[in-house]
């Protein structure tokens, strides 16, 4: 009996926090740094870098767009998105 209350106590604080998490939309990168207005570009400050007055970690990959079809380009764009990537 305690266990099924415990399981039944346990889905409904999983419900509420998945509803919390889905209310709680959280800014896209270009939000966050363009809030507020564009005031600055790209500044690099000692080891840092900021970008519009806020640190930011540059995290970059490369495509080598030759060997690559052109045709392919955006996919493979958004798997670098998708990988967490903000610099090409």
């Amino acid at each position: 009996m305690i266990a099924i209350k415990l399981i039944n106590v346990f889905i409904i604080f999983s419900i509420i926090c998945i509803n919390l998490i889905k209310s709680a939309e959280l800014p896209t990168l270009h939000e966050y740094y363009t809030n507020g207005g564009i005031k600055s570009g790209l500044v690099a400050e000692g080891q840092h870098f900021k970008l519009n007055g806020k640190e930011i970690t540059l995290i970059s990959g490369s495509l080598h767009y030759f060997r690559v079809l052109p045709e392919l380009w955006r996919d493979r764009l958004l798997k670098f998105k998708a990988a967490g990537l903000n610099a090409v």
